[in-house]
């Protein structure tokens, strides 16, 4: 629904025989609007398609992603006549924390992600469908170097901070209100020694239970809610 909401090209929808019409009628209607052909076919042609059973029986095919640059992101931020909000994941391998930090980022109004175009999950179905269709709203930048991303996001006065368990600055105690990226690290080893070196600097999420750190996917949705909040509470007070 998302795809055909946001108008990305969709060459045609695959329905598996047996869903009944009224659960997909928005879908159905969609469809029609962009004159997107619908055809029904053998849930196990699907089970094919995909490599997997674990879909609701709707497929689209659609046009191989556009990747945008850094410079498309920033353009987004001020047509929006907003300071920029960036996000940059280091390293996350995992499609389905990949697409929980899509849509986060959507829902908070992040202008742009920036992904390493190595040891990163792609946007893939299943990051797709994790997200709940946000892929399909957000500006995606894919990069050879990082902390090269990093530096061009500098140079254009945005400051560029780190999640850090060791960080002694801590998250909801720092002036996020700032041309603001945002870098989260991978599922395994967090960030990279050359990314938090090109860090302003790095803050930490604080923690009161045994467990020394958050899912990157929840450590990025407190993360971007601060930034929300914080900005939010600029615009009341000017």
């Amino acid at each position: 629904m998302e795809v055909l909401v946001s108008g990305r090209p969709v060459s045609r929808i695959l329905l598996a025989e047996g869903i009944p019409d009224p659960g997909v009628e928005p879908i159905l209607k969609a469809a029609r609007i962009r004159g997107v052909s619908v055809e029904r076919t053998a849930r196990k042609e699907l089970d094919r398609l995909l490599g997997s059973k674990m879909h609701q029986g709707v497929l689209a095919m659609v046009q191989a992603r556009d990747y945008v640059d850094i410079e498309d992101i920033l353009e987004v931020a001020k047509d929006q006549g907003e300071m920029p909000l960036v996000l940059l994941a280091d390293s996350v391998q995992d499609p389905q924390n990949l697409g929980a930090i899509i849509r986060t980022a959507e829902a908070a109004g992040v202008h742009g992600l920036i992904l390493p175009k190595r040891r990163s999950a792609d946007v893939s179905p299943g990051t797709v469908k994790a997200s709940a269709g946000a892929s399909e709203h957000l500006a995606i930048c894919r990069v050879t170097n990082l902390p090269r991303a990093m530096d061009s996001l500098k140079d254009r006065g945005i400051w560029v901070i780190g999640a850090s368990p060791q960080a002694s600055n801590v998250l909801w105690e720092t002036d996020l209100n700032i041309p603001l990226g945002i870098v989260v690290g991978g599922e395994h080893s967090g960030l990279g020694r050359l990314v938090v070196d090109k860090c302003d600097f790095t803050v930490s999420i604080p923690m009161k239970g045994h467990v020394g750190s958050l899912n990157v996917s929840a450590a990025t949705a407190v993360m971007l809610y601060e930034v929300l909040r914080q900005r939010r509470h600029a615009l009341l007070d000017s």
